[in-house]
């Protein structure tokens, strides 16, 4: 099974209105019979994971296809970049068996509520209340113009008391090898950690391997004190997108001085803490605004969170933000950048990541469209996207005023 992923047979994703996906990428919402949309508020684990449709996914791995829910993956992999899929078989390579399907899934990439402090600006209102309340006062031309919309939740929150999946807690927490914990911000609000503590009371923490992404906006020692005792493994992916202005334009909400300190006090921790179950590292998501800077953030890292790790997140969506929407002369300007740098072990990634940059080509006129998409949430944040492009971009003034 060449192109094979494992998600179908070891969990699956949801979305913070309680609807699912095989993986938090694919294209479309596991459904019922009767075509209807599982929502796991009122569905429970063992229906939605033996599903007719998982059924048919896994049939169509098994077959040899690739599905086309799973055209993030292929496009990365067409460009050399490691995805999702990639990361995952090698992730659960001590456990795979594609002719065997355990009776309750092993791993889950869960967001209980899109409760978040901050708005990104690759970000949506579907995983940030933030995004949420600035959506709502928006025309109905620019949500459509920004690829935004009213995110409604029709059974609520997926991490709500009444929740089905909450209540069944103690049959799938039972069973559970691995929990992936999707935005909001998880350290926002205490929803996951009731769950944790759930969890821990049950004894179920000991056989799990969390992993979360937050944005370093809270540092919370005690919790992390907590989880660090009672779960197997713990991985903290420090979501940063950039440093200083940047860090703040992309981050909207986000104060890179306090960020940065919580930062540091991630690695002190895990540097004079002496649990060896710990794993922390970064996650940069990546546009055309932010690549260019990319040489800068790395070298902080570098200087300031020693051996902490880097991982390259694609921004696919919205469109107007990924790598290939630019002109040739910007991507010109970011390959000579890029290219002086010493990447060390991020070597190949970067070679992906061009390949992506230069797996479609626009016009200028398509370029203008970015910029105007740009300027109007410029309108509704107080931001001025120009002056920061120009900080970073010398060629940049050949297609802005």
């Amino acid at each position: 099974m060449k192109y094979a992923c494992p998600l179908p047979w070891v969990g699956f994703s949801n979305d913070p209105d309680g609807s699912v996906r095989p993986c938090c990428i694919y294209k479309e919402n596991i459904k019922d019979k009767n075509d209807n949309i599982f929502y796991i508020q009122n569905s429970s684990v063992k229906d939605i994971f033996h599903s007719d449709y998982m059924k048919k996914l896994r049939s169509q791995f098994k077959r040899g296809e690739k599905p086309s829910g799973c055209s993030t993956c292929w496009t990365d992999e067409e460009n050399g970049y490691t995805s999702k899929r990639l990361n995952y078989i090698d992730i659960h390579r001590n456990i795979l068996d594609f002719n065997s399907l355990p009776e309750y899934p092993l791993d889950y990439q869960l967001i209980l509520t899109n409760a978040c402090n901050l708005k990104c600006r690759s970000c949506s209102s579907s995983h940030s209340t933030g995004w949420l309340t600035e959506v709502n006062k928006m025309t109905e031309e620019d949500k459509k113009e920004l690829h935004q919309r009213d995110y409604e939740m029709p059974y609520g929150q997926s991490g709500d008391q009444e929740s089905v999946f909450l209540k069944d807690i103690d049959t799938w927490g039972a069973n559970v090898k691995r929990m992936e914990v999707v935005g909001g911000e998880p350290f926002y609000t205490n929803v996951w950690e009731k769950v944790w503590d759930r969890l821990i009371e049950k004894g179920y923490s000991k056989n799990i391997d969390l992993t979360m992404s937050t944005n370093g906006t809270f540092f919370k020692e005690k919790l992390l004190h907590k989880l660090a005792k009672n779960f197997k493994t713990i991985g903290i992916a420090l979501s940063i997108d950039g440093t200083g202005r940047m860090f703040e334009y992309l981050r909207k909400n986000g104060d890179w001085d306090k960020v940065k300190e919580n930062l540091i006090m991630f690695h002190n921790f895990h540097r004079i803490s002496n649990y060896s179950n710990i794993y922390l590292n970064y996650t940069f998501t990546i546009s055309w605004i932010n690549v260019i800077t990319l040489p800068e953030m790395t070298t902080w890292v570098r200087k300031n969170t020693p051996g902490f790790k880097i991982w390259y997140n694609l921004v696919h969506a919205p469109s107007f933000m990924s790598l290939w929407n630019i002109p040739t002369g910007l991507k010109e300007e970011i390959i000579k950048n890029l290219s002086t740098y010493n990447w060390q072990n991020n070597k190949k990634d970067i070679e992906g990541l061009i390949n992506f940059m230069n797996s479609k080509s626009i016009n200028d006129e398509m370029f203008e469209k970015t910029i105007k998409k740009l300027l109007l949430l410029d309108q509704y944040r107080n931001d001025n996207s120009i002056e920061l492009l120009k900080e970073h971009y010398k060629n940049i003034y050949q297609y802005v005023e």
